[in-house]
């Protein structure tokens, strides 16, 4: 429920190797301000985690950006997707501002993009478009869901399902 209870788990990710970008999910009550986040990041000496939150990174001459997304089962879904749509936005704008248009740019999402908005201005994948997204990952997807997970080169988009039990807990090359 709260970041200080999540400490062991930050020093377990702090201890692999490489940059960990964090994003958040639907099980992350913990989850807080991009500042207070860091701030215990910085308590704690954790340097190399991160949050994916309304931000951008630049890795390998790729931007990578994103947000949490929205499950169609939440209250108010279209509040959500406003506000999920609004996020993935900011995070766009401030890669392309940081680092420019010539980069290609990664959105990772926990929830997958399509939904039954998708022919309504709400649509993240319109937003993805606009910013000449090339390849969006995403999870979220568990169990037999997996088999009937959207995946592979949709109109310009390459998805990619990530979720762990899908990967069986493996690492996967993007």
């Amino acid at each position: 429920m709260y970041i200080e209870e999540a400490k062991n788990d930050f020093e377990y990710l702090n201890k692999l190797p490489g940059t960990k970008l964090l994003l958040k999910g639907n099980h992350d009550y913990w989850w807080e301000s991009l500042s207070k986040m860091r701030k215990f990041l910085q308590e704690n000496n954790f340097k190399n985690i991160d949050f994916i939150y309304n931000n951008s990174y630049i890795w390998e001459n790729k931007i990578i950006v994103g947000t949490r997304g929205w499950s169609e089962q939440e209250e108010n879904p279209e509040k959500i997707i406003r506000r999920e749509n609004l996020r993935l936005e900011l995070s766009l704008k401030n890669g392309v501002e940081q680092f420019g248009t010539e980069k290609e740019i990664i959105v990772c999402m926990h929830y997958p993009p399509f939904n039954k908005y998708e022919k309504l201005e709400l649509n993240l994948i319109k937003t993805m478009k606009k910013y000449n997204v090339k390849t969006c990952i995403y999870g979220h997807i568990h169990g037999e869901a997996t088999k009937e997970a959207i995946q592979g080169n949709i109109e310009g988009i390459k998805y990619i399902l990530a979720s762990s039990d899908y990967t069986n807990f493996d690492l996967i090359k993007i």
